[in-house]
């Protein structure tokens, strides 16, 4: 009788993953590398989730947790390098992206607002801070950074479109024109998408006349311009091809 219970207990230790054994103890190590990254001990953290990698390799938690110790170790990274340098608003505005990739919304506005400060060039970060203004409900401070989004880059779809949703509960009166502008734009885009699919094909005869479309709607773009110029080089057409580049030149110069 001892003898059959030795087997079936050999056999039991055999069949059985050993992670049966060891979830207690893997527990136990996710639970203090987590602790570790809520405590900022980044260096810890990767520390110990290699050496619970020698144990468990496959183990899916560890990789979630490394991932995570690693993004934010570049976050710190960030955060000591611009506690040593306050005054560049570079760093400023790319740990701003930083906050961002870990939607710390509110940290991100206050570092892109932090960069405007130290010199950084507004056309990049206004949309950015007024997005993200717009997505915390705070119309007041949204709307004078969208609207001067546009007026510096008419092709901002995305401001566009945000303006035309807040215009829609807070000035009505505005809503129409900002709705055509948006209606145009994605036009625009739709043409343009529509002419390089054309392109890429090699039906150029085609492509030329989307991108021609475009200008209709729109002749001082310069895109389309050099879109043209492109495909009429493609197509043989030298000619046509420097006349739209000289074009899309004009368009430049007059910006």
């Amino acid at each position: 009788m001892k003898n059959v219970l030795i087997v079936l207990i050999i056999l039991f230790y055999s069949f059985c993953p050993k992670s049966t054994f060891g979830a207690g103890e893997d527990t136990a190590s996710i639970d203090k590398i987590t602790a570790s990254i809520k405590e900022k001990k980044y260096h810890m953290a990767i520390d110990q989730i290699k050496q619970q990698l020698i144990v468990s390799p496959k183990n899916p938690q560890l990789y979630v947790l490394l991932k995570k110790a690693v993004e934010y170790e570049s976050v710190f990274a960030y955060e000591e390098v611009f506690r040593a340098n306050p005054q560049n608003g570079m760093l400023a505005q790319e740990l701003g992206y930083k906050y961002l990739e870990h939607n710390e919304k509110d940290k991100a506005i206050e570092m892109f607002e932090k960069a405007l400060e130290l010199g950084m060039p507004r056309k990049e970060l206004i949309g950015v801070i007024g997005q993200l203004y717009a997505e915390k409900g705070n119309s007041s401070k949204a709307i004078p950074l969208l609207e001067e989004t546009v007026k510096l880059n008419s092709q901002d779809i995305v401001s566009l479109q945000t303006l035309e949703e807040i215009y829609g509960v807070e000035k009505p009166e505005k809503q129409k024109v900002i709705s055509r502008k948006a209606r145009k734009l994605l036009l625009i885009t739709s043409l343009m998408d529509a002419g390089y699919g054309y392109a890429d094909i090699g039906e150029y005869t085609s492509s030329t006349e989307m991108y021609q479309r475009v200008l209709k709607l729109d002749a001082a773009n310069k895109e389309p311009y050099l879109a043209l110029a492109d495909a009429y080089r493609k197509n043989g057409d030298i000619s046509l091809s420097i006349h739209h580049y000289l074009k899309a030149a004009e368009v430049v110069t007059d910006e």
